[in-house]
């Protein structure tokens, strides 16, 4: 995978539960973090929860500024 960065992470601190299958817990700290994919020609949100990758939470788009609004929407709690 070939990917530049567009945002770096970006930290924001609230207790949110997350949700993996029948996994749940409460993060403490979540990032955010917005990438190009080369290879598949898309941006992408990645969402880290308490400094691990979360990928359950990752967000696809072919549009730039749909992907920063989208972490934005995400770090202000309206994700």
């Amino acid at each position: 995978m070939s990917i530049r960065t567009i945002e770096k992470i970006t930290d924001f601190e609230n207790h949110y539960q997350l949700q993996s299958g029948d996994n749940c817990w409460i993060a403490d700290k979540l990032s955010t973090r917005v990438i190009f994919d080369t290879d598949w020609e898309e941006y992408q949100v990645w969402l880290y929860s308490d400094g691990i990758r979360y990928e359950d939470g990752h967000y696809f788009t072919d549009d730039k500024d749909d992907a920063i609004q989208s972490a934005l929407a995400l770090r202000e709690g309206r994700g």
